[in-house]
């Protein structure tokens, strides 16, 4: 406890100077950046945070470098939840916590760059949304200041409500404030090595997908929802849930055919792994890797979705897959018909092709990213399947992806 203590006060120390320095060394009038200036500032901001947040960890007596302890912290503020540190069930609880709070603290951070800053950046079609919250008479509420307030209050009140459901199912009240801060976040650090497995309650498992679900859902239409007001109900959320249903249904076949084994009923299990995939959480409760070829490509595929826009999940998020499919419907329907006046919707308002450029010009990156990275793992000597898996578990910041290396850890046995 003491030797904790002391890292996060040599933490804090060293952060504070680091911080103290830049304020005295920029001091200046008010700045106006180009928009170039504003995504570099955007970029700096997650790789500066997660170097301060590496510290605690590179302290400790954890044997990590602080390669390691850079990647743990990434991975925590990005919700990714991928980790190089075992042992965690006899781990300090100090560093335990500061995990989950790395996750606590990204999830927020990712609504904010979501829904208050990327729109106005217009970066990958979310320019959609600062149309929406530039309109006064469609703001949930009048300022903006009350605004992220209120986002900030529905945030907390979450993570409480579902530190406060684990543990009515049985969950300490250390290991339900820890999940509670990784399931809102859809970060998917856990406590144990076993993640949610250790707990071995189909209770649990139900409770989280239901908390993982609310984290993969935009957080203004559940405010919109709170404040009674009336809006039209989002496409994303319809597609989002549709796929949940459909993956979800079309496992609890292949596991009821194949006669797979399983600690807890097939549609527990099925609903429980395919929402923290697909919300890019990335806890897991069995080794799924038993389960059919079919069942795994499924889940290979989910992995590229993520969850929706304004939400703290990651992927490719379903307003942009909309806008795709959308973007390529109106394409075929142009050239079949060259003179015809084509305006597409979202919702009540009409698109422009600046939003579709967008939208087509991130999927073109993410899918470049995915295919460099899978090269880069490659040439590290894995095999196949765990460059592919692990490329996009990370970019989608999900966390695990499939094999014995990074797919999830097999405790179906306990």
């Amino acid at each position: 406890g003491t030797r904790i203590g002391r890292c996060f006060f040599a933490s804090a120390l060293t952060s504070g100077t680091f911080g103290l320095a830049l304020v005295l060394a920029f001091r200046t009038d008010d700045v106006t950046l180009t928009r170039r200036e504003a995504i570099l500032f955007v970029v700096l901001i997650w790789v500066v945070a997660a170097g301060i947040g590496a510290l605690p960890f590179y302290y400790s007596t954890l044997p990590l470098t602080f390669a390691d302890a850079y990647f743990e912290a990434m991975s925590g503020l990005t919700t990714t939840g991928a980790t190089t540190i075992t042992g965690l069930d006899s781990m300090a609880p100090g560093i335990l916590l500061w995990r989950s709070m790395l996750h606590w603290i990204g999830g927020i951070g990712i609504i904010v760059l979501s829904i208050f800053i990327l729109p106005f950046l217009s970066v990958g079609g979310q320019q959609l949304f600062a149309l929406e919250s530039s309109d006064k008479s469609d703001k949930p509420f009048a300022r903006f200041r009350d605004y992220a307030s209120r986002l900030l209050q529905l945030y907390v009140f979450l993570s409480l409500l579902c530190a406060l459901t684990y543990m009515l199912l049985g969950m300490s009240p250390f290991e339900g404030i820890n999940h509670a801060m990784a399931t809102i976040s859809t970060g998917g650090f856990s406590t144990s090595d076993s993640s949610m497995g250790q707990f071995n309650s189909e209770p649990i498992l139900w409770a989280a997908s239901l908390f993982m679900l609310m984290g993969g859902l935009p957080f203004v239409a559940m405010l919109r929802v709170i404040s009674r007001q009336r809006a039209e109900i989002d496409r994303q959320i319809v597609y989002f849930l549709a796929t949940i249903f459909g993956a979800a249904l079309l496992i609890v076949v292949l596991l009821r055919v194949t006669d797979t084994p399983s600690n807890y009923s097939l549609p527990a299990t099925a609903f429980f792994h395919v929402i923290s995939i697909i919300t890019t959480t990335g806890f897991a409760a069995e080794d799924y890797m038993i389960w059919p070829s079919a069942g795994l490509v499924i889940m290979f595929f989910i992995t590229f979705l993520g969850g929706c826009s304004g939400s703290t999940s990651g992927g490719l998020k379903f307003f942009r897959i909309f806008l795709i499919i959308h973007s390529l419907k109106t394409e075929l329907m142009q050239s079949l018909y060259p003179n015809a006046v084509i305006a597409t919707r979202y919702g009540s308002r009409r698109l422009d092709q600046g939003v579709f450029r967008g939208a087509l010009f991130f999927l073109a990156a993410y899918l470049i990213s995915f295919i460099i990275g899978a090269i880069l793992l490659a040439m590290t000597g894995v095999d196949l399947l765990t460059a592919i898996t692990g490329s996009i578990a990370s970019l989608a910041n999900v966390g695990p992806g499939l094999g014995t290396v990074v797919g999830p850890r097999a405790i179906s046995s306990r």
